[in-house]
């Protein structure tokens, strides 16, 4: 998100597409155009693809690494096209409409499956639906020519036979639970952990890691796996101290889990594991802390005691989070990290994490010249783009858009801030948005910067790699 503090459908769509967004987006951009996602990238890459969650599937981070739509509220259409128009190989995650909260029969809204038939449709088998009217089909997962059905899977015991053996070749995991594996269950929800009991007839999120990965590991070309502990957000959000610790020791839990997987399947030199957050949530820090200019860390008081924590805030913050990284291609991060805080010190944009996977992916684009793009309505404010690709090699595409005439530079700069390139030098442009390619052939690896100025006046710098 370009303003305030970001949600969870903006951060998830920079974190799987390598571009900001407005809030409540799903992988589309500020001009309401679709972003190429990491699912699709891994698919067009030939390896498998999944997504799970300790919430609804078709809520905003999981959908933000599979879907496309305009708003995270269109619940029905995102679980849709997650469902029929993806190439998913695994989604698990919350949202059953035939369950409550507390996992008892208890009929619910269809909206996180997409509808009513959709849901029968899939314990079916069926490879053909009509939402709306209108006949789709699920999607040919692994380029056989033939529409590959979902396995559905919904009972504990079916995610833990998941974790060994053979499996499915397609995997969709709905928990017997309407909306979180845990955090929403009845019960003193700022009790301390555990004391009101978890629920024994849904996976953990532990079993589900176990369970996608013995699925996906089939492909011999390789994986990609989103692992959501989404309640975490959901219990800072409630300012639940001791739900947000049970859910926090599932997803860490669920890391030790993806840690093993590694060291018994893979090794460090093929695979990349990757943990962080899409933001934080809760404003979270020790007793006493606040106004004015108070920040107390948080007190270890010991095992088996709750530690000593306040909430300032029930929403999300700005503030920066932690971001781990080990196993192939993991020092390419230390390359984007070059924003500063003055506390924290080195940090990367959200953005980047994308586009460092693309790099280790050697994902290529098709980039064009200098254009205006159709269907796309004139700015109300100037605005420039982040360029695409990012990294890039040898050339990428940069955007802006203009709400009315003038006379435009577009200049690029290495990171001591030396003039290298004049891509537009005082040239009249017309209102609209205009789009032009880059070549680097002449330039080194390394940061660069490029400026747009419109009559004179600076508008915005925005930072790009080239890698070589």
């Amino acid at each position: 998100a370009k303003n305030d503090y970001t949600e969870s459908a903006a951060a998830a769509t920079a974190l799987s597409t390598g571009f900001k967004t407005y809030n409540n987006s799903i992988c589309m951009d500020m001009n309401y155009q679709p972003l190429i996602n990491l699912v699709q990238i891994a698919k067009s890459k030939n390896k498998s693809a999944g997504v799970i969650s300790s919430v609804q599937f078709s809520h905003a981070t999981p959908a933000g690494f599979v879907a496309h739509n305009l708003t995270r509220n269109n619940y029905s259409q995102i679980a849709i096209e997650m469902l029929l128009n993806s190439k998913c190989d695994v989604i698990m995650g919350a949202g059953n409409p035939d369950y409550n909260d507390d996992g008892m029969p208890s009929h619910k809204t269809y909206k996180y499956v997409g509808d009513s038939l959709i849901w029968l449709g899939l314990h079916a088998g069926n490879t053909v639906f009509y939402p709306g009217g209108i006949p789709d089909t699920v999607e040919d997962v692994n380029g056989d020519g033939i529409r590959d059905p979902w396995s559905i899977v919904d009972d504990r015991s079916e995610f833990q036979s998941l974790m060994t053996g053979n499996t499915p070749l397609r995997v969709l995991g709905v928990a017997k639970v309407h909306t979180t594996l845990q955090q929403n269950r009845s019960g003193d929800v700022m009790a301390n952990p555990y004391v009101v009991p978890l629920l024994t007839t849904v996976p953990t999120l532990v079993e589900m890691t176990k369970g996608a990965l013995n699925v996906l590991d089939n492909n011999t070309n390789g994986f990609f796996l989103m692992i959501e502990g989404g309640a975490v957000d959901w219990a800072s959000h409630g300012n639940q101290k001791g739900r947000l610790i049970e859910e926090q020791i599932d997803f860490n839990n669920s890391v030790n889990a993806v840690i093993q997987w590694v060291n018994a399947n893979s090794n460090w030199n093929e695979t990349m594991v990757i943990v962080t957050g899409d933001h934080e949530c809760g404003y979270l820090w020790g007793p006493g802390s606040g106004a004015p200019n108070t920040f107390n860390p948080i007190i270890n008081n010991g095992q088996n005691n709750l530690p000593g924590m306040s909430f300032y805030s029930d929403e999300h913050t700005n503030s920066l989070i932690p971001f781990f990284t080990k196993g192939a291609g993991s020092e390419m991060f230390g390359l984007f990290a070059d924003d500063f805080d003055s506390v924290r010190g080195k940090y990367l944009q959200n953005t980047e994490v994308a586009q460092t996977i693309k790099l280790f992916w050697d994902y290529n684009y098709h980039v064009t010249g200098i254009a205006k793009l159709k269907g796309v309505n004139i700015a109300e404010e100037y605005t420039l783009d982040q360029n695409f690709p990012n990294p890039f090699n040898p050339s990428t595409t940069i955007t802006f858009n203009l709400p009315k005439s003038g006379v435009v530079s577009l200049k690029i700069y290495d990171i001591t801030g030396k003039l290298v390139k004049s891509l537009l030098n005082n040239v009249k442009h017309e209102a609209g948005v205009k789009s032009i390619n880059m070549s680097a052939n002449e330039l080194a690896s390394g940061i660069y910067f490029y400026s747009l100025e419109v009559d004179g006046r600076l508008i915005s710098t925005k930072k790009m790699a080239l890698i070589k």
